[in-house]
């Protein structure tokens, strides 16, 4: 079973190196990291340089514009980056596995996933367990998906839900991993309250173009506003923005698919 690993990448010297060690260091060996250099500006191509010296199946992609210049959302540029290596995967490949540059992986991950992948035909999708959903970071896919909708995933606001929305209404299944971990290496939405906001607002953002309903992103925000994140309101207004500005939103044939994924939502937050 062929699997190959694409890290999108930005700015990312501090993490980089353990990132891509956790995947050298797996039990099952990818054939090929495909890492995505996206304009970077500090040490990171200098130490991916060095991994390559004594790893040959490491590739490196130096991304040197982008279309997405002026966006805050960080999503677009990750999906960019995702897609310039895709266009660098063999197409025999079997599975693909989208780790961030910032996330390491117990020496099981890739192993498990595999096993799952295989011992279950109708499942497209395997990853860590992020509440109803797994985790945008070390998520593994089947190819013969990417496959179905040419090769390029949709450079959007939240690819990685987007993508497993795509792999439901495609009639796959999605599981979540039980034995091994993923770990980031840093905190989401952290920083200064002006990068909390942000990040925030891009969630409401994406939210409206997910299909999401307004009661749904009223009920995370509050939630989270009352566990001391005080920058969550800010996913409200994203959300209006989206809304007024009549933003076009992501196609997804099966509305089920929102709705199941919502009602997954409100039930591990809420219920724990």
């Amino acid at each position: 079973m062929s699997i190959t690993i694409i890290i999108p990448t930005r700015n990312e010297e501090k993490n980089i190196f353990d990132s891509v060690n956790s995947i050298l260091n797996q039990t099952k060996k990818p054939s090929k990291i495909i890492i995505v250099l996206d304009r970077c500006t500090d040490n990171t191509e200098k130490i991916v340089n060095e991994l390559m010296k004594n790893n040959q199946e490491i590739v490196k992609i130096v991304k040197k514009s982008t279309k997405y210049e002026k966006t805050f959302m960080k999503a677009f540029l990750i999906a960019e980056s995702i897609n310039l290596g895709l266009e660098n995967v063999n197409p025999k490949t079997e599975f693909i596995m989208i780790a961030n540059a910032d996330s390491v992986y117990s020496e099981n991950y890739i192993s498990e996933s595999l096993k799952i992948l295989e011992e279950d035909n109708q499942c497209g999708m395997v990853g860590y367990a992020h509440y109803s959903n797994i985790s945008g970071s070390g998520y593994i896919i089947r190819n013969e998906i990417l496959k179905k909708i040419g090769n390029q995933i949709v450079e959007c606001a939240a690819e990685d839900t987007y993508l497993q929305f795509l792999t439901l209404d495609l009639g796959y299944s999605i599981r979540k991993i039980k034995d091994s971990s993923m770990t980031l290496l840093r905190d989401r939405g952290e920083g200064s309250l002006a990068d909390r906001i942000k990040y925030a607002f891009s969630k409401g953002y994406a939210s409206y173009t997910l299909g999401n309903s307004f009661g749904f992103v009223m009920a995370r925000s509050l939630f989270w506003v009352i566990k001391g994140k005080f920058s969550s309101f800010a996913i409200i207004f994203g959300f209006l923005y989206a809304f007024t500005k009549k933003i076009k939103k992501l196609d997804i044939a099966n509305s089920d698919v929102v709705k199941n994924w919502q009602k997954g939502r409100y039930n591990s937050i809420f219920h724990k």
